[in-house]
């Protein structure tokens, strides 16, 4: 995977949408939610890469 400074990690650019995510990754191994951080994580352990959204 390629990360472009300030736009995102290959197609994943930073501000896509929870559902835009799930689109381009599939359905994430793992989901968390973050109570302090008012933030939802995504975990893809083949990708080894985790994505934090900002709950609405």
């Amino acid at each position: 995977m390629e990360v472009t400074i300030g736009i995102g990690l290959d197609n994943v650019v930073f501000g896509m949408t929870q559902d835009d995510v799930k689109t381009l990754l599939g359905e994430p191994n793992k989901i968390t939610d973050q109570e302090l951080d008012f933030a939802i994580i995504y975990y893809y352990n083949e990708k080894m890469l985790k994505t934090k959204s900002c709950m609405s």
